[in-house]
Parts: structure tokens; sequence; C-alpha cells
């Protein structure tokens, strides 16, 4: 066994690397949902107060409550990346880190899901 093959890793790490979406890759993934594409298209009005049409990054990105609308397609790769990046924490502080900053219905479930595989 060489020095070398302690730096080499699997074939499966290697496929396996996450990267967070950008402010676009959201914006996109907003925009491509039928629900939220109306909403684009009033200029971000609603009848609701709780959602708004916000500037992250010089972005036009959809907010719940001051939270960044975080689609299906984008979430479990948003669940992996932070678990990862901020060294496996516990169920409740990985939630609270997300919960900071953006929102989705389901987000307390997934990460459960995610942390107890």
């Amino acid at each position: 066994m060489g020095v070398t093959s302690c730096f080499i890793s699997s074939e499966k790490e290697k496929q396996e690397v996450i990267y967070p979406p950008t402010i676009s890759e959201i914006v996109d993934a907003q925009q491509a949902d039928k629900n939220l594409r109306t909403y684009f298209k009033r200029g971000g009005t609603s009848n609701e107060n709780r959602y708004k049409l916000s500037v992250v990054e010089d972005t036009k990105v959809i907010t719940e409550n001051g939270k960044i609308m975080i689609q299906f397609c984008l979430r479990k790769d948003i669940v992996a990346w932070y678990h990862h990046s901020l060294q496996h924490p516990v169920t409740t502080r990985l939630e609270e880190t997300l919960r900071a900053t953006m929102t989705w219905g389901s987000l307390c479930k997934d990460i459960r899901r995610h942390t107890e595989s």
C-alpha cells in the first residue's frame, strides 16, 4: 500500500460530491414551479403577507416570512450539503441552521430522514 493510496477516495465518494444551489438555481426552481410561476408574472404581489419578492445577491427570489422558499427538487441536496459542511450536526442544530435563511413545508421531516439514514 503506497502513500498516495491514503488520499485516493473511492469511486462512490467521487460521485456523491454535492454543492449548495446558487441563488440563480433556486430562482430557476421557483420559476419552474406551476404555483409560483403566476407569482413571478404578477411581479411578486400576493394577497398573503407571508410571501414577498426579495432581492438576494442582485436576484429577485420569493421569500416566505423573510426566508428563501426552497422547491422540492433542491431540498435533498441542500440538507446533504449542510449536514456534511457542518460536520454532521444533530438534527435540531441542522434544522435551526437551515430555518435561519430558508424554508419549506417538510424541512424537519427531510432533515430527520437524512440524518437517520
